[in-house]
Order: structure tokens, then C-alpha cells, then sequence
């Protein structure tokens, strides 16, 4: 018989034995009890206000089981005198029979065991939206989780949502309570009932968030009044303290939530004396119902809806120091800086609790580019108060938007966002930059469960349409057809969606067809035709199509007369970083040297042609430059001195002079290189860091200080300092600025060399592939 007849023949007899010791019969009578069994605890368990876990766990004993009972069914034989060996083992000795059984039920314990071992890994190491995972914060005697407070029928939905916001915002300070929002933590679903939070929810919730006192309520109408009855809760005791209740007009229903609360602040803070209507009673109560209107928008993603909502707050009431910080934060997310810098501004003007303070001097920090003062301020909000969500998003914020220097910025800002979606799985903007971040690394198993909390949520359409976009052109590749569509409704949003995906070069075909779109679908529109050249270029030197990239500069300094001028700046910089000619770059430079010498010199272009001169050793050149700079900065403080002598604004006149001040220290340090005096260049640049605002950072090619961050990360390279070199290299990575996507090849090259200096062969091989990746489909 030949050897394939003869394993026929063997699987043969081992499915004949299978089914004489009635294998097949007890597998099925076994899925079938535990399909049974599954089915009554998934029902009966939630209805009980069991945690959610719990199922789970029956679910692993269930799968535990199986391979035991077929290990079971093959070893014993069921008579009626009970349970023995099967008969066809009853001939083979002894020992061979004891030996055999040892091993089946010890692989079958095994099996057994590794089922419910997994998925307790997978119990412990998942977080869903709206589920605070397993993995606990140490409970704090002094942290109340307030959940939104039951409504009656007769009354509008959404009080009990604004009782419990208003309640949380006045426990903090009061003592050193701190109070932390069970919204944040809910269901969509408990969101939209609060019936289903169960009493075992609400502790399970409180607890996973260090917190041990949960706070509920409700809101009914009695004989024509109104009664908030407020519940506290000592969720490590689990003991109840006596219900609070106030009871008065519909008019008042705030402040008979505070008295409420307030009746119970006794029961945690023995000598406490606060009353929680301190200082909100004296607000105008316009200002309070607006602002809590606000808080309703801004806690769904509609940032525009809570930024008028905090304005009618501000108007109404000047000196309310929360509405102002959330205002600030509303516009940030509607990117005005310019509005969000002037609220967190105002909110510094006001008295705030010590953590409040420093979270605003971080806000007011980040919002003028600051990014070592803002991480200081976050920094100790997060050691007064680590399980604070938003100091966590602050964090997030500084490292993704601005350039702090350090190892994988773009990962520790992605830590910082799961962090605060940790500790607050209902707030949508660290879920929002984690979906950002999965779709940027093209990651789309992460991406789509984030995607589809984002497609539950009530958010606001065009940010809906830009993750929309993004996820489609990740997982299908680009449809110029639908980038056009997508053009013509919000072109804005397919800007901030292509230099989204084309960040660290991850997805530049998708990037391509964007930018491309934009420049030819918006003839009318100069600043979106002139992000589109910035993003088009560097994206087709980084795929290395130089010839492509020179061609389109080339056909823009043609045909387009109000991009012309400026972009010739991009010849220089591409010969500077790629293998653009020389030629080319040449070209361009005689043009900005022309407008040098006619005394009316750009200081965008001057930069330029200084780098251009100091890259081919033109030391005069770059001397003559350097004191037109300076000049330049002479002008511009003068000015700024002027406007501040009238009493004018001078934030537009700092803010040219800020930048000047950079141009100059980057000029000297590439003079200083020119010359070969490498120690006196590392020494400016290394002090060279960037200050602009994020906005700035983002679309701006100098503010960056590509180039600069670029030349440093050389000299150290060349100085053997490896670590340090891919400290300054690894800037590049970062999401927020456009134009690192010219220097990001380079910077790859040079930190694979650091890489493969330090030994560091897995980092090495990431940029290897990064490296081979980057011409990409």
C-alpha cells in the first residue's frame, strides 16, 4: 500500500474510534448545554446589574470545559456500574494506559486553562469607548464621580445632564475634593437612558476611576415643585449615606441641586463649611444657562455651538473664569488660536483653585508656542492629580501640535490621548487624535472601532466627512473622484485631512490626489492653492519623483502670479535636502538676490537665499545678509515700541519680531558653519528651538526650523552624540508640520545611520523599511 493509502487508512480508523467512543456525541451534547448556558447569563446577569465581565467569565469556563469532556469521553466508557476504562484499553498494560491518560488530561488541563488565561489578558489589556477596562486607579478619599441625575418626564431631558455638570464644577474646591464626570464614562446607551445605570454600574464606574464616592440623583416634580434629590455613595464601603433633598420653583432647580449637594459635603468633609452655591449664586442666571449649554455641545463634538454658548456666558457674566477656559478650549478645536489665546488670557485674570490655575498658565503657554512652559504647568496638574483627563489631553496636545524636544514625540502624544480617554472614555477629543493616529499609521484594526463610536456620536459634519475621507482612502487608495467631492463641499477639511495623512510619509499616495485636488479644484481660493503647492511639492520630492516636483514648481512660478514670488523659495529648499539641481536653485536665488539689492528684501526669502549661500560657502554673502537682518530687526522693534507708546496692539509687531529674532539666530549658525567653526554653529543651534504658535507650526515652512532641526541633528551625528542626534531627528515624525515632509527622507538616512552606530538593530530596521517605503504604490 502506498504511504498516502496508508494515512487514509489510519484516519480512517481514528474516525471510526472517535465515533465507537462516542466523541462526536458528547462534543454535541456539550455545545449544545453550553450554547444554552451562554445564552441565560448574557440575559439574566446584566438584569441583575452584574458587571459587565461577568459573562465573560462564564463564557471562559464554558470553552474551559470542552477539551476536558472530550479527553473525558475518550478515555472513560459510561456502564452501568459507573465509570471505567474503555474496553479497548483494558489489554495494554498498566502503566501505558496510566502514562497516556496523564498526558491527554494534562494537555487537555492546558488547553482548559489557556482559554480563560487569554481571555483575561484580553479582559485586561482592551478598552472600549465607553468602558473603563479593568485596569484601576487608586481610589482617593477625596474624588466624587458625579453621573447625571434621573429627569422626570414632566421636566426638560437634559436638566439632570445640567445639574449633575454644575455640581461637579462646584465640588472642586470645596475642601480639596475633586470631582470627576461620570458622563464621561457612560455608554452611549446609558447616555441616552440613565434608567440603565444600575446602582453595581455606577460603583463599578466610580472605582475604576480612583474615585470613592459616587454621587447620583433625581429630578421629579412634586405638587407643582420641584425636588432634587441628591445620593451619596461610599463605593469601598458600599454603604449609602441619607438621601438630600431641596425642594422649590422650576426657576431655581440649579440652585436647589447645589443645596442638595451641598447637605451632603458633611458627610466627606467633616469640617467642611463650603456651600457649593458660593459664587454661582451671584452669577446672573443667563450666564449660568449658557454655559451650561455649552457644556452640553462641547461634551458632543460641536465646538461652534459651545463657543457661542461660552461667548452669551462671558457677555453675560465677565468675570466667569470656567466659561472662559472652556471657551478657550472650544477655540482651539475651531482653530482659532488667535480667540483661544484671548480666553485663556481673560481666565488668568480671575481667581481659580491652585490646579485650575496652573492648567490655564499651561493652556495660555501652549497657545503662544511655549512648549517646555506648558509641560511644566500640565505636568504638576498631573502629579496634584493624575487621574485629571484633561491635563492628560493637554499633554497630547503640546507633543502632537507643537515641537518639544524629544525621543518619539508622536508616541508619547499618543499615550497621552489613550491615557485621557482611559480616564474619560466619553470625552471625543482624545478619541478623535487617536482615530487621527491610527489612520495616519494606516493601522485600520485600530481605526475601526474608533470609527465606529465616532459614526454613534452626534459630531459635527465636516470633522464626520474628514475622518470619512481619511479611513476611505486608507483602506481603498485615492479616488481623486471623491477627493473632488469632498473638495467643493469643505476644502479646508480635505487640507487638514491630506497633511494628516501625509505626516512621517506614511500615506502619500492618498496625500497626492489631496493636495493635488486642492490646488486645481480651488483656482480662486490663494491660501488654499498655496498649502496645496507647500504639501504637493514636499510630497513628490519625499516619494523622490524630483523631476515631477521641479516640473509642478516650475508651472506654479509660470502661470500662477500670486504664488510666483514664494515659490521659488521651494527650488532652494529642494536642493538643499533632495537632488534638485542646482541649477534650478540657482535660478531662483538670483531673483531674491535682485530684491536684496533693490533694499526692499522679504525676510521669508532673505532666510532662503541665506541658507542657499551658506550651503556653497559664500561667507560674505551670508555676512551681508546676516546685517540685513538685523537691520530688519532694528525696524521692527522701533515699531513695536511705537504701537506700544499709543496704546495699539502690539501682538501682530511682537510677533514679526519674534520671528526675525529666529531668522537672525539661524542665519549666525549657518555663517558659523560656512566658515568651519562647527563648535560655535552646534552652540546657536542647539539653542535654537521652535516658538511659534501651532498654527503657525502647522502650515508655515520657516517656523519649523526644518532645516536647522536638520544641520543639528548632523553635527551631533558627526560628533558621535548618536542618542542626542536621534533626539533632534525624531522632531520629524511629527504630525503638525507640513514642512518636515521635505526634511523627513534626510532624517530617516540619518537616524538609520545613528541607529546602526548605537547597535540598535530593530530601530534600524524600521527606518530601513520607512526608508524603501517612501516611494511608495
Amino acid at each position: 500500500m502506498s504511504p498516502s493509502g496508508r494515512r487514509i487508512e489510519r484516519l480512517l480508523a481514528l474516525f471510526g474510534e472517535l465515533k465507537r467512543r462516542r466523541v462526536f456525541r458528547v462534543a454535541g451534547v456539550y455545545l449544545v448545554a453550553a450554547w444554552g448556558t451562554v445564552e441565560v447569563t448574557t440575559t439574566v446577569l446584566p438584569l441583575m446589574g452584574a458587571p459587565e465581565w461577568a459573562a465573560r467569565v462564564v463564557f471562559a469556563i464554558v470553552a474551559a470545559g470542552f477539551p476536558v469532556a472530550l479527553v473525558l469521553a475518550w478515555v472513560f466508557d459510561i456502564t452501568p456500574a459507573g465509570l471505567r476504562i474503555d474496553a479497548a484499553d483494558a489489554g495494554v498494560p498498566a502503566r501505558h494506559v496510566r502514562m497516556s491518560q496523564a498526558v491527554l488530561l494534562t494537555a487537555a488541563a492546558v488547553v482548559g486553562l489557556a482559554v480563560p488565561l487569554f481571555l483575561l489578558v484580553q479582559m485586561r489589556s482592551q478598552t472600549s469607548p465607553g468602558d473603563p477596562g479593568t485596569a484601576e486607579i487608586a481610589i482617593a478619599d477625596n474624588r466624587v464621580m458625579v453621573f447625571p441625575f434621573r429627569t422626570s418626564s414632566a421636566l426638560e431631558p437634559l436638566l439632570g445632564e445640567d445639574i449633575s455638570t454644575l455640581i461637579a464644577h462646584a465640588l472642586d474646591g470645596a475642601g480639596d475634593l475633586r470631582s470627576f464626570d461620570g458622563w464621561s464614562v457612560m455608554t452611549p446607551e446609558e447616555r441616552t437612558d440613565i434608567r440603565l445605570l444600575t446602582d453595581a454600574r455606577v460603583r463599578e464606574l466610580a472605582r475604576s476611576r480612583g474615585c470613592r464616592y459616587a454621587l447620583t440623583g433625581q429630578i421629579v416634580v412634586l405638587s407643582g415643585e420641584v425636588e432634587v434629590v441628591v445620593q451619596l455613595e461610599d463605593v469601598m464601603a458600599r454603604s449609602i449615606f441619607p438621601s438630600r433633598a431641596s425642594r422649590g420653583n422650576e426657576a431655581e432647580v440649579w440652585q436647589l441641586g447645589l443645596n442638595a449637594a451641598t447637605q451632603v459635603l458633611p458627610e466627606i468633609l467633616p469640617a467642611g463649611s463650603t456651600h457649593l452655591g458660593t459664587g454661582w449664586d451671584r452669577r446672573p442666571p443667563a450666564a449660568v444657562a449658557s454655559f451650561l449649554r455649552g457644556e452640553q455641545h462641547f461634551r458632543r463634538a460641536r465646538f461652534e455651538d459651545a463657543l457661542r454658548s461660552y461667548d452669551q456666558a462671558i457677555a453675560a457674566d465677565s468675570t466667569f473664569a470656567l466659561a472662559a477656559l472652556r471657551a478657550a478650549q472650544g477655540a482651539a478645536w475651531t482653530v482659532d488660536p488667535e480667540r483661544a489665546s484671548h480666553y485663556a488670557r481673560l481666565t488668568l485674570r480671575q481667581p481659580m483653585p491652585p490646579r485650575f490655575a496652573e492648567l490655564v498658565r499651561g493652556f495660555v503657554a501652549y497657545h503662544v508656542g511655549q512648549a517646555a512652559v506648558a509641560l511644566q504647568h500640565f505636568e504638576r496638574v498631573i502629579a496634584d492629580d493624575p487621574a485629571m483627563p484633561i491635563a492628560w489631553m493637554q499633554i497630547g496636545e503640546v507633543y502632537r501640535h507643537l515641537l518639544p524636544r524629544a525621543r518619539r514625540p508622536d508616541s508619547v502624544a499618543v499615550a497621552a490621548f489613550r491615557e485621557a480617554a482611559r480616564l474619560a472614555p466619553g470625552g471625543f477629543e482624545s478619541y478623535f487624535h487617536l482615530l487621527e493616529a491610527a489612520l495616519h499609521a494606516g493601522d485600520l484594526a485600530a481605526a475601526e472601532p474608533l470609527l465606529a463610536r465616532f459614526r454613534a456620536d452626534d459630531i459635527d459634519e465636516p470633522l464626520r466627512r474628514r475622518v470619512e475621507l481619511m479611513h476611505d482612502c486608507v483602506r481603498d487608495g485615492p479616488d481623486p473622484v471623491r477627493w473632488n467631492t469632498e473638495a467643493r463641499a469643505d476644502a479646508s477639511q480635505v487640507f487638514l485631512a491630506a497633511k494628516t495623512l501625509a505626516a512621517a510619509a506614511m500615506n502619500l499616495g492618498c496625500a497626492e490626489v489631496g493636495y493635488r485636488t486642492l490646488y486645481d479644484g480651488t483656482p480662486d481660493d490663494v491660501s488654499n492653492r498655496w498649502s496645496a503647492v507647500k504639501g504637493l511639492h514636499a510630497t513628490l520630492l519625499a516619494r523622490g519623483r524630483t523631476t515631477d516636483a521641479t516640473a509642478f514648481l516650475d508651472d506654479v512660478i509660470r502661470t500662477d502670479t500670486d504664488l510666483a514670488w514664494a515659490a521659488r523659495r521651494f527650488h532652494i529648499i529642494g536642493a538643499l535636502v533632495s537632488d534638485v539641481p542646482a541649477a534650478v536653485a540657482e535660478d531662483a536665488a538670483r531673483v531674491y538676490r535682485d530684491e536684496v539689492a533693490a533694499g526692499t528684501p522679504n525676510a521669508n526669502n532673505l532666510w532662503t537665499l541665506a541658507m542657499w549661500e551658506a550651503r556653497n560657502g559664500r561667507v560674505d554673502a551670508v555676512r551681508l545678509l546676516a546685517e540685513a537682518v538685523q537691520r530688519m530687526i532694528a525696524s521692527a522693534t522701533l515699531e513695536r515700541d511705537a504701537l506700544a507708546a499709543r496704546g495699539e496692539d502690539v501682538e501682530g509687531a511682537g510677533q514679526t519680531l519674534r520671528r526675525l529674532r529666529l531668522i537672525d539666530a539661524s542665519v549666525r549658525g549657518h555663517l558659523a558653519l560656512a566658515r568651519g567653526d562647527s563648535t560655535a554653529a552646534l552652540e546657536i543651534l542647539e539653542g535654537l528651538v521652535p516658538d511659534a504658535p501651532a498654527e503657525l507650526l502647522s502650515w508655515h515652512f520657516f517656523e519649523p526650523l526644518g532645516l536647522d532641526q536638520l544641520t543639528l541633528a548632523t553635527l551631533l551625528l558627526r560628533q558621535g552624540r548618536y542618542e542626542d542626534a536621534l533626539t533632534v531627528a525624531d522632531v520629524f515624525d511629527s504630525p503638525a508640520p507640513m514642512a518636515y515632509l521635505w526634511y523627513l527622507p534626510a532624517s530617516l538616512r540619518l537616524r538609520l545611520e545613528a541607529a546602526e552606530a548605537l547597535g540598535l538593530e530593530a530601530l534600524a530596521r524600521d527606518y530601513r523599511m520607512r526608508i524603501d517605503n517612501l516611494p511608495g504604490p
